[in-house]
């Protein structure tokens, strides 16, 4: 049986602004999100960063039985827990949260026959009792994400991440990564950040999209493929047709331009082209969904994400 922690009530102090999907905790200094849909440890890790937060520990008492009082609203199965922050990827055995505090200074107990380090489970959850244990990083859990209070503003772009830049050809707002991810990734990112994949609408917004590519010169992206970015389309090989994340064909999107010979298909290590992109020049591009580019997201500043 779970021992009762006390229930915790979140503030509606709307002052309190982070993002819309999120939740106000002044007990735990700040902002709390449960994500329902289950992810490895290093998936929630990186949806969590993208999302301006971290993956959630129970770093003191308060920020526990937030913990705890938003699993038991959310019905959280009390027989899985949650991912937490604490892990031992750095060091089979040595347990710290994403923020480097030790598991021996948290508010926590390990549950009964645990830590048993079956298949060197390197990954942390957190039960409803305030036990934890140590599974599998590869296996899927629910996930609590935390943002701890600071003054933030909202930007023209309806976000706090002030990456995001508004342009008003388009009256939407673009963000840049030049750190390359895999297709993949990189939908999830934008996805997490309350935007998408950059879809191209018009000539106008090809144009756009050149613009903001151009500021980074080949030393400022840390990717293998320097003169391309993914955007938001990708093959169906089913159809061997391209559609957008919104589900439109290119032609309906409005821009579809090729330079000559593209799309091309080519093989790498068996992999063939399915992953959307553009060139330097805004011309699309088809790329291996396997490997890294930098990538641009979109946003549409009227939006506000309530993603789960």
């Amino acid at each position: 049986m779970y021992k009762t922690f006390f229930c915790v009530l979140a503030s509606s102090a709307l002052a309190f602004t982070f993002r819309e999907d999120y939740k106000h905790y002044e007990e735990a200094n700040g902002w709390i999100k449960l994500h329902k849909v289950p992810a490895n440890w290093q998936d929630a890790r990186l949806r969590c960063r993208a999302e301006g937060a971290s993956l959630a520990s129970p770093s003191n008492s308060n920020i526990r039985n937030v913990m705890v009082s938003v699993m038991i609203t959310e019905s959280v199965d009390p027989g899985l827990g949650i991912y937490s922050g604490i892990h031992s990827t750095f060091a089979n055995g040595s347990y710290s949260t994403i923020e480097g505090v030790p598991i021996s200074d948290l508010p926590v107990s390990w549950a009964t026959g645990q830590p048993d380090h079956v298949y060197t489970e390197n990954c942390v959850i957190f039960h409803m009792n305030g036990t934890v244990e140590d599974v599998q990083c590869s296996d899927a859990f629910e996930f609590i994400c935390y943002k701890k209070f600071e003054a933030l503003t909202m930007n023209k772009c309806n976000t706090v991440d002030n990456e995001y830049k508004w342009d008003g050809r388009t009256s939407h707002c673009y963000k840049f990564h030049r750190l390359g991810l895999t297709w993949s990734r990189a939908h999830m990112v934008c996805t997490a950040e309350g935007g998408y994949l950059a879809v191209i609408n018009s000539d106008t917004e090809a144009e756009v999209l050149k613009d903001v590519f151009a500021k980074y010169p080949k030393n400022q992206i840390f990717s293998t493929y320097q003169d391309s970015a993914v955007i938001g389309f990708r093959e169906w090989p089913e159809e061997r047709s391209w559609y957008t994340v919104h589900g439109q064909t290119l032609e309906d999107a409005g821009y579809d331009k090729w330079p000559t010979g593209q799309p091309d298909n080519a093989y790498l290590g068996g992999e063939t082209q399915s992953c959307g992109a553009i060139w330097r020049t805004a011309l699309l591009d088809d790329v291996w969904c396997n490997q890294q580019f930098a990538f641009i997201c979109e946003k549409d500043p009227q939006y506000s994400p309530n993603i789960y």
